[in-house]
């Protein structure tokens, strides 16, 4: 029998069997959903695997709990950051990001998926992403740090360079390294 359900059943399917045991890949999942006859498109489930948070380890999927919560381990933040944003500047304590034409949603999600020290919020349109920090010192050590993780040449036309200890954690910038 082949059932419709709505996305947010579908959705809340999917995270009971990640979160019920070992689902080594998608082509497994989708078997495992087809078994309780739901027939979903490997596009769409890779979509909702992504809206739910659930990430592959290296013991197959996991659910977002589970996820590691250090800034450095996001290469889905490292990925969405060099694939979609254009421009990263600060305005007071605004931290702003420029994308293309709708990949500002996409950017959003994932800075709103990692920890970020000082982040009041995030506000995401169609080709701007607004994180509000604390103060301004705060907000330019982000900048600093999503070009770093972005790749993106400075202003002055250098290119990134890791901290110190190249660890890529959030807090190795540190406010008193910048000037107001």
């Amino acid at each position: 029998m082949i059932l419709h359900m709505t996305r947010a059943a579908r959705h809340s399917v999917i995270l009971e069997l990640v979160g019920s045991g070992i689902v080594s890949n998608q082509e497994q999942l989708q078997q495992m959903l087809a078994e309780r006859g739901l027939l979903v498109t490997q596009p769409t489930l890779s979509r909702d695997l992504r809206t739910l948070g659930v990430f592959k380890g290296p013991m197959g999927y996991r659910l977002p709990e589970h996820a590691p919560k250090a800034f450095s381990d996001r290469p889905m933040l490292r990925s969405v950051l060099k694939g979609f944003v254009t421009r990263i500047e600060c305005a007071g304590t605004l931290v702003i990001l420029r994308t293309g034409p709708g990949h500002a949603q996409i950017v959003g999600l994932e800075l709103d998926r990692t920890p970020l020290d000082g982040v009041f919020g995030t506000l995401a349109g169609d080709d701007t992403i607004f994180i509000a920090m604390r103060d301004q010192s705060s907000a330019m050590c982000l900048r600093d740090r999503l070009r770093v993780l972005s790749e993106m040449a400075w202003p002055d036309g250098s290119p990134p360079s890791e901290t110190e200890n190249g660890d890529g954690e959030i807090g190795e910038v540190r406010p008193e390294e910048h000037e107001a």
